[in-house]
């Protein structure tokens, strides 16, 4: 079996999905580092601590970020990783992980944008309910599209 070198097409898209990845891994440790509506300044027990950390949306914000994070530290170690390799054929399981786990990694990111929003602004409710609509929606309709390309894919590939 005659080893297929990997093309430059491919090495350069890797590059981009390094390059994604990392902005993603780079953005969301900001954001966990952020505190969302300040800090106590009253003296006391919970002086010091985030205002935000008894609200539920706000811990909702924590867990997501923190998904779209680690994911996306994964994503950058598994380029490092297959960056090692000249064969196309070592590449299949690499690059199907880091398509999959960059989907989640987005999509961990758009809660944890969404959860975080209504955390700030959950004493207007108005809008923070159309901050979710106006973030949801653009990313449903892709969602539907690409289910009913698959949907027609899958028909004519047993036609």
């Amino acid at each position: 079996m005659d080893r297929v070198v990997i093309p430059n097409d491919i090495s350069k898209a890797r590059e981009t999905h390094l390059i994604v990845a990392t902005l993603a891994a780079t953005e969301t440790l900001a954001a966990g580092f952020t505190v969302h509506g300040g800090f106590n300044d009253n003296d006391g027990p919970h002086q010091g601590m985030a205002n935000l950390t008894r609200v539920t949306t706000f811990k909702a914000f924590l867990i997501t970020d923190t998904i779209a994070m680690s994911l996306s530290i994964f994503i950058v170690f598994l380029h490092f990783y297959s960056s090692f390799t000249r064969y196309i054929e070592q590449l299949d399981i690499p690059t199907l992980a880091t398509v999959v786990l960059t989907s989640w990694a987005m999509s961990a990111m758009l809660l944890g944008f969404v959860t975080g929003t209504y955390a700030m602004l959950e004493h207007s409710s108005s809008h923070a309910i159309s901050v979710c609509v106006v973030t949801f929606l653009p990313f449903f309709i892709f969602q539907i599209y690409f289910l009913i390309k698959q949907y027609k894919l899958i028909l004519a590939f047993y036609r």
